[in-house]
């Protein structure tokens, strides 16, 4: 059970996570958003999910929503099965998180009964919808960690891509964005290599002309809305100051947590 007081419901503590001022997260290229995220997925302030995840293109592809009436019960095994890497992270081989610690031996693991079981209670009364069902498995989430819902300020949704933007900013109208940018030259190398690494089949000129472009574009793409954003350097994430700036703009402490990343990928 979360550390939220004895005489607060979870239909209170829902009401808070309703409350939470959102942000986004989003990439440019190989440009560290995992690595940003490690250093807030500690933060008691923050609520966050195990890296990014496509939650909009869930809600608008599962089978589950398609019913006139929607059953609960069904929906979240449906995210669960669909997300189950971000649960038991021993499934998640790409991003190496079935090899957590100094040796390599640990991996997140939430015991999905209990998921489900808070995500029901969250979400008990509520309308189901694409918004109440975020908040819910992110509380959820939350609660599994023993984590207290209740101190927290910030709602962060790593998105990873530009272009999932439009219908998370239609559950979150007043998000702000953070965008990750990094040393063109860096993000290129390491992109290219990457997924030659990941897949044979995109060594090819698209990769190439694909990264290029998507270096070039960088933050422009957020241009077209009207939300708060900052853009970020992935080689300023070492400097004291900076990070002190970004948690001034977040409305959030500075904790000592976000100096000791253990997020390994980088």
């Amino acid at each position: 059970m979360s550390k939220f007081d004895s005489n607060k419901t979870y239909s209170d503590v829902m009401d808070h996570l309703e409350s939470l001022k959102p942000c986004t997260l989003i990439t440019t290229g190989r440009t560290g958003t995992d690595f940003f995220q490690s250093l807030l997925d500690s933060h008691p302030e923050v609520l966050t999910f195990n890296g990014h995840i496509f939650f909009h293109d869930f809600w608008n592809n599962a089978k589950c929503t398609k019913t006139d009436a929607i059953d609960v019960s069904d929906l979240l095994d449906e995210f669960i099965g669909m997300n189950i890497e971000k649960l038991k992270s021993k499934y998640d081989l790409q991003e190496k998180k079935n090899s957590l610690g100094e040796n390599k031996d640990q991996s997140i693991d939430i015991d999905l009964t209990l998921y489900k079981k808070e995500a029901t209670k969250l979400l008990h009364g509520r309308k189901i919808n694409s918004r109440n069902l975020m908040l819910a498995v992110y509380g959820a989430y939350a609660i599994c960690l023993n984590q207290n819902l209740l101190k927290m300020k910030l709602l962060l949704h790593h998105i990873h891509n530009a272009e999932r933007l439009s219908p998370y900013l239609n559950d979150f109208p007043d998000s702000k964005i953070i965008c990750m940018t990094r040393d063109p030259r860096a993000n290129f190398v390491s992109g290219v290599i990457n997924w030659r690494n990941y897949d044979k089949d995109y060594d090819c000129g698209w990769l190439v002309y694909y990264y290029v472009r998507r270096i070039i574009i960088d933050a422009y793409s957020i241009d077209k809305h009207a939300n708060d954003y900052i853009v970020v350097r992935l080689e300023d994430l070492g400097n004291k100051s900076i990070l002190l700036e970004l948690c001034d703009w977040l409305n959030i402490k500075y904790e000592n947590t976000l100096e000791h990343s253990t997020w390994g990928g980088l």
